[in-house]
């Protein structure tokens, strides 16, 4: 009977520790992916500037850049402010754990949409200065 129980005890510290080490790894996987967000975030800016001061963009790009951009850096934001709400969340409520781990996941797919747009009209820029030089 000492065996059985002695059993159960380390297979729920098994569990227990399986369970926090996979709350700290996403928590730190979304924390690794919103680094990478932001740095992209700031590329496709360093980029479509130089593309502006050379200009190879046409006011209306610029515009639409700047509130792309302006978009971007609001969900930036609200996606860190999801993965604290993840970490901070309690375990003894399952159902707004997993309501908040959606949520992280859905401001990271809105705020890589963004960023991916970002770089696209960077691209345009690009390809516009490229066309003209021909």
């Amino acid at each position: 009977m000492a065996e059985l129980a002695t059993g159960l005890l380390g297979a729920a510290a098994t569990v227990g520790a399986a369970s926090l080490t996979s709350v700290f790894g996403f928590a730190r996987r979304h924390g690794g992916s919103l680094r990478g967000e932001i740095q992209d975030t700031r590329r496709s800016t360093e980029g479509f500037m130089n593309n502006l001061q050379s200009g190879d963009v046409t006011p209306i790009e610029e515009q639409e850049f700047l509130t792309t951009r302006q978009r971007a850096v609001q969900l930036e934001t609200e996606y860190h402010e999801s993965i604290e709400n993840y970490k901070t969340a309690s375990w003894l409520n399952p159902f707004k754990k997993i309501e908040q781990k959606v949520a992280v996941r859905k401001k990271k797919r809105l705020t890589r949409h963004y960023n991916h747009s970002l770089m696209s009209l960077n691209e345009i820029g690009v390809s516009t200065s490229c066309r003209e030089g021909h």
